[in-house]
């Protein structure tokens, strides 16, 4: 076999390896309900282990807002040009699990979590 035809077969057959093992495993998981919806569970199953990007939209109700319960703890700061409407942001963070189970609860001071999705990317 030359290397051409190697090379084209080896890529052929790790791309399909690839594309076959996301088939398997969920892209996204969100939750169904709205923070203060009853039920709502901020804590998502993970149900592959592997990297995730978390993310998240908060509304701002102080100056400042610690996002805790994710690998680096961020903080948001809003100076309230107008304050009629409260203003929302977002925020990223990718988390490495090594097993099933739960998302770690995610808790919002000074503010409150209005969305959360967890998605696989690796």
């Amino acid at each position: 076999m030359d290397r051409r035809t190697f090379v084209t077969l080896a890529g052929a057959l790790g791309a399909g390896l690839v594309v076959e093992s996301r088939l398997r495993a969920p892209l996204a998981v969100q939750p169904t309900a709205q923070p203060t919806a009853p039920g709502f569970d901020p804590r998502l199953p993970i149900q592959v282990p592997g990297m995730y990007r978390v993310a998240g939209t908060v509304r701002i109700e102080a100056p400042t807002v610690e996002i805790s319960g994710i690998t680096n703890t961020q903080s948001l700061t809003w100076s309230g040009l107008d304050t009629s409407e409260p203003a929302v942001s977002s925020f990223v963070s990718f988390e490495q699990f090594d097993r099933p189970g739960r998302l770690p609860d995610i808790q919002v001071r000074g503010g409150q979590l209005e969305s959360l999705s967890a998605v696989l990317i690796l």
